[in-house]
């Protein structure tokens, strides 16, 4: 398996608590993991593949009416 991480922007800032929510919804399913930079607080959503992301954005905009966009991370593995 090939793991993927992009940082998650908030494309609607009067939508945080909706899309915190939904993100945390949808790490407790097991969609995907939620890890959080020490240094800035920016958001990465790691995957088993890329069409999670997709899932993920899809998920948050007609399930908790949020919406996001992705960065690329230079990252290959996390460690906690």
């Amino acid at each position: 398996m090939n793991e993927q991480f992009r940082f998650v922007n908030n494309t609607d800032p009067m939508k945080t608590k909706q899309l915190n929510k939904g993100l945390d919804q949808l790490m407790d399913e097991g969609v995907a993991q939620l890890f959080t930079k020490e240094d800035n607080g920016r958001k990465i959503i790691g995957t088993v593949g890329a069409l999670q992301f997709d899932v993920i954005q899809y998920r948050l905009k007609h399930e908790y009416g949020a919406s996001c966009d992705y960065e690329p991370v230079n990252l290959h593995k996390a460690c906690w």
